[in-house]
C-alpha cells in the first residue's frame, strides 16, 4: 500500500510536469505569430532539448516525492497499527511443508511448530520477563 501511494504521488508529479510542458509548447505558436520575421516553429533540436529537460525535471520531482514520503513516515512498515495484537517475529523452514515460528501475541512470545496437517504450541514465554509460562502439549 505504501509503495502504491508513493507511485501515485510520483505519477501526479509527472502529470503536472507534462501539463506544464504542454502549456509552454502551446504558447509557442502564439508567440511566433507576434514576431513577423520568425515564420517557422522551433527547430527539432530545440524541441528535443525541451522534452529532455521536461523529463529530467519530472524525474527529479518524482524522486523528491519518494524521498519525502519515506522521510515523512510512509516507508514500508511505517503505517503499522499500534494496537496490533499479533506479529510474526521469525519463521524458519525445517522442510518443504514444515516450519518453526516465533510469534508475538499481546504480551507473550509463542514458539509454534507448523506441519502439513497441524500447528502445535511448543513453548510460551511472557515478554515482560520472568518465568516461562506453561508449555503447550502435543
Amino acid at each position: 500500500m505504501n509503495t502504491r501511494l508513493a507511485w501515485r504521488g510520483a505519477g501526479w508529479a509527472l502529470a503536472a510536469c507534462l501539463g506544464a510542458c504542454a502549456c509552454a509548447h502551446a504558447a509557442g505558436p502564439a508567440a511566433a505569430a507576434s514576431i513577423p520575421y520568425q515564420a517557422e516553429g522551433p527547430a527539432a533540436g530545440a524541441l528535443l532539448s525541451r522534452v529532455a529537460l521536461a523529463l529530467l525535471v519530472c524525474g527529479a520531482v518524482g524522486w523528491g516525492v519518494l524521498l519525502l514520503l519515506r522521510r515523512g513516515g510512509f516507508a514500508p512498515g511505517a503505517l503499522r497499527d499500534p494496537a496490533r495484537r499479533l506479529e510474526v517475529l521469525e519463521i524458519r523452514r525445517t522442510g518443504p511443508k514444515a516450519a518453526l515460528m516465533v510469534v508475538r501475541y499481546e504480551d507473550e512470545q509463542l514458539l509454534l511448530a507448523q506441519g502439513e496437517q497441524q500447528t502445535v504450541l511448543l513453548h510460551r514465554r511472557p515478554l515482560s520477563g520472568g518465568a516461562p509460562a506453561q508449555d503447550g502439549g502435543p
